[in-house]
């Protein structure tokens, strides 16, 4: 846009067309990711599966000093950068894809976006 380049990540999870934004050192990820947590996955055209696989591009493929920008907070202020996310976000400390799903769509989750 202009002087400005945007990068496209598509990232499939929350919703299959879930799209983030790298903008100068800046990703905005709407409600794939949070910085506490990440999206849910059971509307129409969401998977846990491909939630585990964008978050590992993200990890494999962005700079641990990235800002993350989400669409919203569940209680933490936006622009941590991914570093945090590695340390702190359970769902980026799993490592396993059946792990992940099925921690992601466990049964009874009781305060799912209370990460305060």
């Amino acid at each position: 846009m202009g002087e400005t380049s945007i990068k496209n990540i598509h990232t499939p999870g929350h919703t299959f067309g879930s799209t983030c934004y790298l903008v100068d050192g800046n990703l905005f990820t709407g409600d794939f990711i949070f910085i506490e947590g990440c999206g849910i996955c059971t509307s129409n055209g969401a998977s846990a599966r491909e939630m585990y696989t964008s978050i590992q591009k993200i990890k494999s493929n962005i700079s641990l000093e990235t800002r993350i920008f989400p669409g919203h907070s569940y209680g933490k202020p936006p622009g941590y950068p991914l570093k945090y996310l590695f340390e702190n976000n359970i769902y980026f400390q799993i490592d396993d894809v059946d792990k992940f799903i099925a921690f992601r769509q466990r049964k009874g989750q009781k305060g799912i976006f209370n990460f305060k």
